[in-house]
């Protein structure tokens, strides 16, 4: 079991801020004037669990080559048979990530939905979708992951006419 954080969680406290408002952390989330809103580390768990599948069953980790040691990565296929990539960028400065899927089970056109997850994205909704064709059971693709992000990548198979007659 593999738990992703980006930010440490913030002390349970009570504060009131310089224009009087009462602000109080829970741990993993915030109320600020009456309204909940969920700490950045949280946003890396919904990426995980929602957006990748990862939290509705077994599901296969795989640890990648990868050329790049300042990342850290996995590889899984989730309970759904949809496979993806998660990768940390923990540094300062963003980079591109070369991205190679190998032994995919898609045949054909892959739907692609890339996912970031930070202070500034909460992952709900994919930065990214696309199509590429599986040539030899493999994809490959170039995508900037910005600095202090989480990037999930998933694949799915793309449903042709023909399919709908099978």
């Amino acid at each position: 079991i593999y738990t992703l954080s980006l930010h440490d969680a913030l002390p349970i406290s009570v504060n009131t801020t310089s224009d009087d408002k009462l602000e109080k952390t829970f741990g993993f989330y915030t109320i600020e004037n009456g309204k909940s809103h969920l700490l950045p580390q949280a946003n890396s768990w919904r990426l995980i669990s929602k957006q990748m599948g990862l939290g509705q069953g077994d599901s296969t980790i795989v640890i990648p080559n990868q050329s790049d040691l300042q990342l850290n990565s996995i590889g899984f296929t989730n309970i759904n048979k949809q496979q993806g990539l998660i990768s940390v960028n923990a540094s300062d400065s963003g980079k591109m990530v070369d991205i190679q899927f190998n032994n995919l089970l898609i045949n054909n056109i892959a739907n692609i939905k890339v996912y970031f997850a930070s202070n500034k994205n909460d992952a709900t909704q994919p930065v990214f979708t696309g199509k590429l064709k599986s040539k030899n059971q493999s994809i490959r693709f170039n995508y900037y992951l910005p600095e202090q992000t989480v990037m999930g990548v998933i694949l799915t198979e793309e449903n042709s006419l023909f399919d709908l007659f099978k």
